[in-house]
């Protein structure tokens, strides 16, 4: 058995407050240790927290209005649904994201992305929802989203996209809503016709298109 590191500088810092000295700086050693083990315990004490206070119910994970910088490395690979909306994230990083094959549904709304990694989808091949409202997003990386073949919605309102590249959906033959308002699109021309033969939804209010 091992102590944590905090045991260990709380029994050093108890030894350190005997020495020999006056009674005067022992009282400021001994202050001082317990503010350094403090620290400690309390670091240790959050690092788990964060790691615990996504609300796990069956395949969802609830992880919104956290105050997440990154996302959750410790969260079951087997869930099929994950929120983390209303947070602080600015990236998605494939890396972690291809832990959760089974993923269907991503929410990542009300957040601070701005730009989104090319191999997304590729990362998460089951997904039918992907939701990034609310983010930073100023462009959408060429054939971002060409690995998203079951995608069905995808939600990119309340951004900053100002031009979509010919080929950014190209893939997405799955797909039924694509909410594109709030953004700052001059041009409407996105190959609906040709790249979304099932899309029954298309919002493109609120742009700058002439």
């Amino acid at each position: 058995y091992s102590r944590p590191p905090w045991i260990i500088g709380a029994t050093i810092s108890r030894r350190e407050c005997h020495a020999e000295d006056s009674p005067h700086r022992q009282v400021k050693m001994c202050l001082h240790a317990f503010a350094l083990w403090m620290g400690l315990a309390a670091s240790c004490f959050s690092a788990i927290a964060s790691e615990s206070r996504c609300r796990i119910k069956e395949l969802t994970a609830d992880c919104s209005h956290l105050k997440l910088s990154e996302f959750p490395p410790d969260l079951p690979v087997n869930l099929t649904e994950i929120n983390l909306s209303h947070n602080q994230l600015k990236r998605l990083p494939s890396s972690v994201l291809s832990r959760y094959t089974r993923l269907r549904i991503l929410h990542v709304g009300y957040n601070v992305i701005p730009k989104i990694d090319g191999s997304l989808c590729q990362a998460l091949p089951s997904l039918d929802m992907l939701a990034l409202q609310h983010n930073q997003l100023s462009t959408l990386p060429a054939r971002g989203f060409s690995n998203c073949r079951t995608l069905t919605e995808l939600y990119l309102q309340f951004n900053r996209i100002k031009m979509i590249a010919a080929d950014v959906f190209g893939g997405l033959q799955e797909l039924q809503i694509l909410d594109l308002s709030h953004n700052q699109l001059r041009s409407a021309r996105i190959g609906v016709d040709l790249q979304f033969p099932k899309l029954q939804s298309l919002l493109l209010s609120a742009n700058k298109i002439a």
